[in-house]
């Protein structure tokens, strides 16, 4: 299975498929960020859909191809 986490013997995943912790750090960031604007620490105006964009913000690695046709 190529997208599954590699694991030990006894099934504990050792790293799990880097789309996946994407998505996971796009929910941790916007509920933090969701705590922040509630407690006033935030700048700016909050965003109406918090976690769409935190998902505008994150790095999104996209590289050309320099192999020939």
């Amino acid at each position: 299975m190529a997208n599954a986490p590699s694991a030990l013997p006894n099934g504990i995943a050792l790293l799990q498929d880097p789309a996946l912790n994407k998505g996971t750090a796009a929910r941790i960031a916007a509920a933090v960020a969701g705590v922040a604007y509630r407690r006033g620490l935030a700048r700016g105006a909050e965003p109406p859909d918090l976690l769409a964009f935190v998902k505008s913000q994150m790095y999104e690695p996209r590289y050309a191809s320099y192999l020939a046709d």
